[in-house]
């Protein structure tokens, strides 16, 4: 930003952000209403509570993401002046937060990681790689259908780090896939699906990898057809300069 004025698509990003969190609010300030209503004395009830107390976190963590994309996206310096700190890329993937460890639990989704033999053990970037793995989890949860898979690979070789992020997701045609990860694009899929999503994870991803000499080439290879709306394999495949 420059002289703290937001252009057109800052703006509408920004739009679409306060509304995901004013949507989150209000969810947290139901189940509370909700949990406040309960009759504690009763163990099954106090378990009831325990589930929607777990809700409210969620409702928290995604405010917390939402303002984190914001600030990523939108700071003036960030790109200049990100902390370089050490930090395990692969622990990020094999220990995903409470947030989305429920969105998995509830959606049945299968997740499983895997890693070559010279995987390095970290590369300098924070909090840039904590926002790539929380922007790939979001999309791959979101999409997938219940009782899908994620796999998440990684591979190194001299000068690159490799991230593969597969799930299954609505089908992309190829001209879809060139448009993607513009800022407000949706599959028409993923559109008809009903899934709630606003096509700004996958464009904030790609500013951020790029921005930090990355590339990103996405893939849509389709299977079968889920409730009649075409699926396939959505690849997200993230190339990262290691910096050891």
């Amino acid at each position: 930003m420059e002289n703290n004025i937001l252009n057109e698509e800052e703006g509408k990003q920004l739009e679409t952000i306060m509304h995901e969190i004013h949507t989150s609010l209000n969810s947290i300030i139901s189940t509370m209403g909700d949990i406040s209503r309960l009759d504690l004395t009763r163990k099954e009830v106090q378990n009831q509570a325990k589930e929607k107390i777990l809700d409210v976190a969620n409702y928290a963590e995604s405010i917390r993401m939402y303002l984190n994309y914001w600030q990523l996206s939108n700071s003036s310096d960030y790109f200049k002046n990100a902390p370089k700190r050490p930090i395990d890329l692969w622990w990020l993937f094999t220990h995903p937060n409470a947030y989305f460890l429920n969105l998995m639990r509830k959606k049945k989704i299968e997740y499983n990681t895997e890693k070559s033999e010279n995987i390095i053990p970290s590369i300098n970037g924070y909090p840039i790689l904590n926002a790539i793995v929380n922007i790939l989890l979001d999309n791959a949860v979101k999409y997938s259908p219940v009782g899908g898979e994620i796999l998440c690979q990684f591979e190194t070789t001299r000068f690159d780090l490799i991230i593969n992020l597969e799930n299954d997701g609505p089908y992309l045609s190829e001209d879809e896939i060139e448009t993607i990860t513009n800022h407000g694009n949706r599959g028409r899929n993923a559109i008809i699906s009903e899934t709630n999503g606003h096509g700004y994870g996958l464009n904030l991803l790609e500013e951020i990898i790029y921005n930090h000499g990355g590339e990103l080439q996405i893939e849509s290879l389709y299977s079968s057809k889920v409730n009649g709306i075409p699926y396939g394999k959505f690849i997200c495949h993230i190339t990262l300069p290691r910096s050891n």
